[in-house]
């Protein structure tokens, strides 16, 4: 008896390769497979067992104890919650940084993130971005410790930049804040010289000077000073 179309279109794809066989009226699903035979030069079809059989009232039903086990799929989990409060709190961040920085903007957003929340350098932020939603929203980006390493330094050289995008935080008749930061630093590659400092340590330091903008508390300008 011809398999009917209605009962071909039930036909289970998990077991893998299969045949659909009409017995006494019944439609049972058996598994199949292929053999060489060298006696005759060529594969020869092998039936296995039945896995279950088609009605088309009740499609495809797998027997009872013969349904082969398929491997559950392992549930992916990603930080996700510190990552989405902070893109919801950005408001026009990352517009204005698209603005000064077209090219980086976001490798600029991911990696700030990732270091505000996890703390990470180096090669941890690689690990972190694949363990975050950041990499479902932002799957080209590549946050390796090299790469990194060369974007902030890129970064770095592009001072006209950074003063356009902190301007855009400046408004008419902002009062401003200043503040002045010495971040210790044993670096070699680095601009940390021997300088003065409210605690008086005697270690290298980048003394950095800040200017807020007192409403926002956004920068708007800094500066390198000795």
């Amino acid at each position: 008896m011809a398999i009917p179309e209605a009962i071909k279109a039930l036909k289970p794809t998990e077991f893998g390769a299969v045949e659909i066989r009409c017995i006494s009226g019944h439609f049972y699903v058996y598994e199949i497979s292929s053999k060489w035979d060298p006696s005759k030069g060529k594969a020869r079809k092998v039936t296995g067992k039945s896995v279950g059989k088609i009605t088309l009232k009740d499609g495809f039903i797998p027997n009872a104890h013969g349904m082969r086990q398929t491997m559950p799929l392992r549930p992916i989990v990603k930080n996700y919650g510190a990552y989405a409060i902070l893109q919801q709190l950005s408001g026009s961040l990352d517009s204005n940084l698209k603005e000064s920085f077209p090219d980086i903007y976001r490798e600029i957003s991911v990696i700030a993130m990732l270091q505000l929340i996890t703390g990470c350098r180096g090669k941890r932020i690689k690990r972190e971005f694949e363990a975050s939603y950041l990499n479902d929203i932002h799957p080209d980006l590549a946050c390796s410790d090299y790469t990194v390493r060369e974007l902030i330094g890129k970064l770095g050289t592009r001072s006209g930049d950074m003063a356009s995008f902190m301007r855009r935080y400046m408004k008419p008749g902002s009062k401003l804040m200043f503040d002045g930061t010495s971040i210790f630093t044993r670096a070699d590659d680095s601009f940390a010289q021997k300088g003065y400092n409210p605690d008086h340590k005697q270690e290298t330091q980048v003394r950095l000077l800040y200017v807020f903008e007192r409403d926002s508390f956004m920068p708007v300008f800094y500066r390198m000073v000795p």
